[in-house]
C-alpha cells in the first residue's frame, strides 16, 4: 500500500511538472508585441499640461492605452497629431 502511494505521488509530480512545462512553452510561443515595433510620437519630454503631453500632443489616456491600442487606432492619433502640430 505504501509503495502504491509513493508511486502515485511520484507519478502525480511528474504529470504536474509536464503540464506546467507544456503551459510555459505555449506561453513562450505567443506572438508578443515588442516596444521597438510600436510606432510612437513620443519625443521623451513627457510633461503633461492640462492632461496633454507638451512633447507629443497625446492625452494622458492615449499615452496610457498606447500599447493596448490597435495599429489603426494608433495611426488615427498619429494623423491627428500631424495635422494639429504647429510645424
Amino acid at each position: 500500500m505504501k509503495v502504491l502511494i509513493k508511486q502515485s505521488l511520484v507519478l502525480k509530480a511528474i504529470i504536474n511538472k509536464n503540464v506546467n512545462l507544456n503551459y510555459m512553452v505555449r506561453r513562450g510561443q505567443r506572438n508578443r508585441v515588442r516596444w521597438e515595433d510600436i510606432k510612437s510620437p513620443c519625443v521623451k519630454i513627457c510633461t503633461l499640461e492640462e492632461g496633454v503631453c507638451i512633447g507629443c500632443g497625446r492625452t494622458q489616456d492615449e499615452i496610457r492605452d498606447w500599447v493596448i491600442m490597435t495599429d489603426i487606432q494608433r495611426e488615427k492619433i498619429m494623423e491627428r497629431l500631424k495635422t494639429s502640430s504647429p510645424n
